[in-house]
């Protein structure tokens, strides 16, 4: 009786020890998430912590004339983060801009009871499914024979993808990366005329405030804000019924926190306004209008997820 007894404490305590285990790892990755997700917020905000990390990147010295913060903060607004191998001794972290399609590979280790980024590089969204791939100045999705917001869609699937092939969430080993300064560097370099393209269409933003842009953004922000399929689809009218009632079902603080990320050309007059909350990388509201003279009259909304 005595040998069962002992059998059977020894499962139990086993069984506990397993549990404990499993617990510590549970929350090792929800402290590996947090700060991850702080890193992202520190990039959004242009913060003393974020420059630091970006500094160590192969090719960061050639980013000069600009400030890192003005070249990035756009960057972390739109990302989305991506985690991999989590119970691991080296997790890892993919923030992908999938407006830019720039991604930021991020390897991080524990020290003490924080994590730290222990490498990090820039790359350009093709070479996370191709390293070997030609790469275009700007983002491929914008260059698509089909529709812009499906290709936008699919982009993003296949570059996250991509990253969970290679950083499995449930991987216990370590994530490394094999790839040499130089070609780092080189990544960093393709990625720059990205990066820099949307600070520069920031900027210019400003100049047109006053102009077509801001009068634009003020109707698009007044319909939002009504929270009503029927004035939403009045302000655009091109809008669908079930884009409409989505728009009006968003929360009532989302019109006003909105924020434009990207404006395209896409044909004559042809002017879409992409945007989103800051803190989000994943709904985009799309804003279709047709510029005549300082007028861009809207015609129509479009809602995607880009996770779904």
């Amino acid at each position: 009786m005595t040998a069962i007894i002992r059998s059977v404490i020894g499962v139990i305590l086993a069984a506990t020890l397993s549990l404990a285990a499993s617990a510590a790892a549970d929350e090792g990755a929800r402290l590996f998430a947090a700060h991850t997700l702080a890193l992202r917020a520190e990039g959004v905000a242009g913060g003393k912590q974020a420059a630091e990390v970006l500094a160590g990147m192969p090719g960061a010295g050639m980013i000069r004339e600009t400030s890192p913060a003005a070249l990035w903060s756009p960057f972390f607004s739109n990302a989305v983060v991506k985690l991999g191998r989590l119970r691991s001794p080296a997790p890892s972290a993919l923030y992908y801009d999938p407006l830019l399609d720039v991604a930021l590979l991020t390897i991080w280790e524990k020290k003490g009871n924080n994590y730290q980024v222990s490498t990090i590089r820039a790359l350009p969204g093709e070479r996370l499914n191709n390293p070997d791939t030609k790469l275009s100045l700007k983002p491929p999705w914008m260059s698509a024979s089909g529709g812009l917001v499906d290709t936008l869609a699919s982009t993003t699937k296949k570059r996250l993808n991509a990253f969970s092939s290679a950083h499995p969430a449930a991987s216990l080993e370590g994530a490394h990366d094999a790839v040499t300064f130089a070609s780092a560097a080189a990544d960093m370099r393709a990625v720059l005329p990205r990066l820099a393209w949307i600070a520069l269409q920031r900027a210019r933003w400003a100049e047109k405030a006053g102009q077509w842009l801001g009068r634009t953004l003020e109707v698009v922000e007044k319909a939002l804000a009504a929270r009503n399929s029927a004035a939403i689809k009045a302000a655009a009218p091109d809008t669908d019924a079930e884009t409409a009632a989505m728009l009006a079902d968003l929360p009532a603080a989302f019109a006003a926190k909105l924020a434009l990320d990207m404006i395209l050309e896409t044909g004559a007059g042809d002017r879409l306004l992409i945007g989103s909350l800051p803190e989000d990388g994943d709904i985009y509201v799309l804003a279709h209008c047709l510029l005549k003279g300082d007028i861009c009259g809207l015609r129509r909304f479009i809602l995607i997820s880009l996770l779904e």
